[in-house]
């Protein structure tokens, strides 16, 4: 499979049996799957079957979907078929995710440098990576040594494409590494991307760079990769006395909260995005959950019809006046239609408290709607005259759980509820899996999950035969561990929705 020829065509072809995709992930994020789930090719066969690589595709989507990646919008039999544009399109999110996706105020506390006039901190927490990499090149063509003379630079295409602002850059991160002038003057393109290149490189070490018919054209994306490495390289922010103190705030605020509420957040914001292909939604504290609108569309998906979006405000508000208290009326509606309508168990919860970004609020109305969003799609698959209340459903869900189990003859596996001690072994829910998905399961690889090394291999691997299946999860192995009842919860609901829509395989 590899090495391949970086002038044929044989990118999207390689890529199509999931193996090599599932491969970068995990390169790109260690331990984003459980490879023991991979289908390989076996008995001498040269190639995997269709189902075999669409298995492999879909458990790298959807594990790449729970760090982060949007990828809603790929179809995963056409990258098992190769077509080139869907095999591109997954390669750059996995490739994004791993090359900008820290490029954040918590991971970068110096980008607070790069906070315009009159940005509040949730707002700057908000600002896509592509987005900080053009503010932060623009803060350096701007500084009084730097050789750049033309107007600020809105998009990284047609006004990066000739190479000057890298040139103003790399003088600026690394002075004396490239003569501006002389370069500025070269008629030939080419001669002036090899030189930026070069200090490039000496600059990043061994860093992999675009190549220079990549860094002369107008992919933004291939520009994003060259700005990140110099950025990981060598961001070269400096901070006033005013704006480290505002740096020491700016990071309490940040990490305020204790790691459980960490993970939980990080499970809703994944879980929204996946929701919500085009939210975006970064963090759960910024601008974007302030203002209700992206909560009412998710009331709105998990429940169609219930949100009348005709008086709803939906942002931006070009009127600064007028963002607090449409805000508030969106948020006051939020609050409405989840006690109201939908009759989630939310006690002392105000439009006030999500405006103001209270994070208990927030973390309890999504966990609450991601609770009701996996009930909604248990409701659509019963018959519409064995309908369930909300609390009956989680009476359902962990009967089917236990019969399912015991069907397979282990009885003794039984669990009184998903709080239930012995969930931490993992064991339950692979023999779960097992009963869902025949075949799939290697007994080989459960072990008997009694040392914490073996209950976190268990819980991987549990994990990630789950998104093999097809099912978006969100937890993390540490949540079957620990046992936390709600994520495990959700879990198992997954599987059961899975396991009604396939009754042939369950």
């Amino acid at each position: 499979m590899l090495p391949l020829d970086p002038d044929g065509s044989t990118l999207a072809m390689a890529c199509g049996s999931g193996v090599l995709l599932c491969k970068l992930l995990c390169t790109c994020q260690p331990d984003a799957i459980d490879e023991r789930v991979l289908n390989l090719p076996e008995g001498g066969a040269a190639e995997l079957a269709t189902p075999e690589r669409l298995q492999n595709v879909t458990l790298c989507l959807n594990a790449a979907s729970s760090l982060g990646a949007s990828v809603s919008h790929i179809d995963a039999a056409k990258v098992a078929d190769g077509q080139e544009e869907a095999v591109l399109e997954c390669l750059w999110q996995i490739v994004r995710l791993h090359k900008l996706q820290d490029i954040n105020l918590k991971s970068f506390p110096s980008l607070l440098a790069l906070q315009q006039e009159d940005e509040q901190l949730p707002a700057l927490l908000e600002v896509a990576p592509e987005a900080l990499l053009l503010r932060w090149l623009n803060h350096h063509l701007r500084q009084p040594l730097s050789h750049w003379r033309r107007a600020p630079i809105t998009s990284l295409d047609a006004g990066v494409q000739d190479g000057q602002a890298y040139l103003c850059l790399v003088q600026q991160l690394q002075p004396g590494s490239v003569d501006v002038a002389a370069l500025l003057r070269e008629a030939d393109p080419a001669a002036r991307a090899s030189a930026i290149l070069s200090a490039a490189q000496q600059l990043t070490g061994a860093a992999v760079l675009p190549p220079p018919a990549g860094l002369l054209g107008p992919n933004q994306r291939l520009h994003c990769l060259m700005l990140s490495e110099l950025f990981h390289a060598c961001p070269a922010l400096q901070l006033s006395q005013a704006e480290r103190i505002e740096q020491r705030q700016a990071l309490s605020w940040l990490e305020e909260g204790d790691v459980d509420a960490s993970r939980e957040e990080r499970t809703f914001r994944m879980w929204l995005n996946s929701l919500l292909p085009d939210a975006h939604v970064s963090s759960l504290y910024g601008e974007t959950l302030r203002d209700g609108w992206i909560l009412l569309q998710a009331i709105a998906h998990i429940r169609p019809g219930s949100v009348d979006f005709a008086r709803v405000h939906r942002p931006p508000f070009p009127n600064p006046l007028h963002r607090r208290p449409k805000s508030l009326e969106n948020c006051n509606l939020v609050v409405q239609l989840t006690k109201d309508l939908l009759h989630l168990p939310l006690i002392n919860v105000g439009g006030l408290d999500i405006l103001n970004g209270q994070r208990k609020i927030i973390l309890a109305i999504l966990y609450q709607l991601m609770r009701l969003h996996t009930h909604a799609l248990l409701q659509r698959i019963r018959p519409a005259d064995a309908q369930l209340a909300d609390a009956q459903m989680d009476v359902e869900i962990l009967s089917w759980a236990n019969q399912t189990v015991a069907a397979m003859g282990n009885t003794h596996l039984q669990i009184s509820s998903f709080a239930d001690p012995s969930l931490s072994s993992g064991q339950f829910l692979i023999t779960l899996l097992a009963a869902v998905i025949p075949g799939m399961v290697k007994p080989a690889l459960v072990t008997p999950g009694v040392s914490a090394a073996d209950k976190t291999l268990n819980a991987k691997y549990a994990i990630s035969l789950a998104r093999k299946l097809g099912c978006s999860i969100f937890l993390l192995w540490e949540d079957i561990v620990e046992v936390k009842p709600k994520m495990i919860a959700i879990f198992v609901a997954s599987l059961m929705v899975h396991a009604a829509r396939t009754p042939a395989a369950h």
